[in-house]
């Protein structure tokens, strides 16, 4: 029961041993923060949610806002309490957000005042919310408080730490909801704090490193990538609302972060951007691409600059500190040449891959991820059905398809959900979608099963050709012809603008279903 005691005083700790240190330095606002800043500011929210507003351990706190320091606040508060932080993705509908809300009844929610209008909304139609806040300056007739009230209340009273134990929740962190509703992760106490600790280890993380934070604090990667760990070992966080290339740019000069982990999208609006064959990247010990596979074209602006990038994986529910290669010690030619893996497990992890019975595949041969270990999540709130359809034995089914080579190094293949069978092989479209994007003017891929009389299914490669080019589909078809196997070779090609995502960045693959899983045979 060693974290019982540890995890009310993560904040208190920390500020201890190094008071004066930097922990955050809010780049939009200019404002720096030190660790002893974080604890006093902590301690005033904790003050406040549970004296003034009567909150206790089990109670929920939303968010639907961007990234600020009123966040991690908030997560130092719940260490101290036990309460509950939720955090929700503002760009979704307001329907959408309404329906989360009435499962998971905060009783306070923050937000931006960039998302006034959504929290007025949820405000006319959720009934049980006792408070409004607004993380900003704005402070309309039907708030109470602002969130500058909350940090200028006198505490009057030293607050009595609850007992924790590490099974209690801690978070609600949703998942990507690539094909439907994002549902809500339980994280524990122990999930939060051993995925920290993982990543340190397997990381080699000191107080040395800092990270300009880009993923949002409404995903798992926002969280637990990164930004709970460097806080754990004294490192520092670069905040900004929102990503932004320029800044990110602005920011690697003026404040040289060590490590960065973004998505596809972000290196290539970084790599695109004009400022970024004059920046000085060379703080950078390593970067690492997470939420999907990224390309050799994506990777290449940053190998030419000396930069290694790495592919990790992980998921809300098992992680998502899963599997990474060794960023250490790996060489920018070792880098190169494993361009696909994903590497190792990290410390803590368990890992299988088996076959459609259960058993585990020999070394080589692709099978579906199987996971177990301290840093999984505890369920799906109000779902305990979605939780018993992933649960096998203990172990929790990752629906990701993989295979090991003869190093213990690990490549995705892609989701078993979206694998498909022509002629009675299984094709995974991750490996098909990689050739195609080695087109020279292939922007980015998608391949989805159609139905085929002859021979059960066939693939549709969805594809966005580099602007200003007029791609024909027979030209990547010859390209296919020398690349890739016959079976695997996609029956038909799209030319499209842009492949739908969500607001993460992931592939909507319930949209894209929609829109182009059904082909007219001729």
């Amino acid at each position: 029961m060693i974290l019982s005691h540890a995890i009310p005083n993560l904040a208190f700790d920390r500020a201890r041993i190094s008071p004066k240190q930097e922990a955050i330095f809010d780049y939009d606002s200019g404002i720096r923060y030190s660790y002893s800043d974080l604890e006093n500011r902590s301690e005033k929210l904790a003050y406040f949610l549970t004296k003034e507003l009567g909150l206790k351990k089990g109670d929920r706190i939303g968010f639907i806002a961007r990234t600020c320091v009123g966040m991690f606040d908030a997560f130092y508060a719940s260490c101290k309490t036990g309460i509950i932080i939720t955090t929700y993705n503002g760009l979704l509908k307001t329907t959408e957000l309404i329906g989360l809300v009435e499962n998971e009844e905060p009783k306070v929610i923050f937000f931006s005042e960039f998302f006034r209008g959504k929290a007025s909304n949820i405000r006319d139609t959720v009934r049980g919310i006792r408070e409004f806040i607004c993380l900003d300056d704005f402070y309309g007739p039907e708030n109470r408080y602002s969130y500058q009230d909350i940090l200028k209340c006198e505490v009057k009273e030293k607050l009595s730490r609850p007992l924790i134990d590490p099974e209690d929740l801690h978070m609600l962190v949703h998942t990507g909801g690539t094909t439907g509703t994002p549902k809500a992760a339980i994280l524990s106490y122990r999930s939060v704090f051993m995925n920290a600790i993982s990543e340190i280890l397997t990381w080699q993380l000191t107080c040395k490193d800092s990270a300009y934070i880009a993923m949002p604090l409404f995903h798992t990667g926002g969280w637990n990538l990164l930004t709970l760990p460097l806080l754990m070992t004294g490192g520092k966080l670069v905040l900004a609302s929102v990503f932004d290339p320029g800044k990110m740019l602005k920011i690697s000069k003026e404040e040289k972060p060590s490590i960065f982990m973004g998505v596809e999208a972000m290196f290539n609006c970084i790599s695109n951007h004009p400022d970024f064959a004059t920046t000085d990247l060379s703080c950078y010990n390593w970067m690492i691409n997470g939420g999907g596979p990224i390309c050799k074209k994506s990777l290449e602006p940053y190998w030419n600059r000396g930069i290694r990038v790495f592919n990790g994986y992980g998921a809300t529910e098992i992680g998502p500190n899963n599997l990474s290669p060794d960023v250490v010690n790996m060489t920018l030619e070792e880098n190169r040449k494993k361009i696909n893996t994903v590497g190792k497990p990290f410390f803590f992890n368990q890992l299988r891959i088996v076959d459609p019975e259960g058993n585990d595949v020999p070394q080589g041969k692709p099978g579906e991820l199987l996971w177990k270990g301290e840093l999984s999540f505890s369920g799906y709130w109000n779902h305990p059905e979605a939780m018993e359809e992933i649960m096998v034995d203990g172990w929790i089914r990752s629906g990701d398809v993989g295979y090991m080579d003869k190093d213990g190094d690990v490549y995705i293949c892609g989701r078993l959900k979206n694998m498909y069978i022509s002629a009675g092989e299984n094709i995974y479209p991750l490996e098909v979608e990689s050739v195609i994007n080695s087109h020279p003017h292939v922007k980015k891929s998608c391949v989805i099963g159609v139905a085929d009389k002859r021979l059960g299914e066939v693939g549709r490669a969805l594809v966005v050709p580099n602007e200003g080019y007029d791609l024909a589909p027979e030209e990547l078809k010859e390209y296919l012809i020398e690349n890739l196997s016959s079976i695997k070779r996609p029956k038909y090609i799209t030319i499209v603008e842009s492949i739908p995502r969500n607001e993460v960045g992931k592939k909507d693959m319930r949209l894209i279903q929609e829109m182009y899983g059904t082909v007219k045979e001729r």
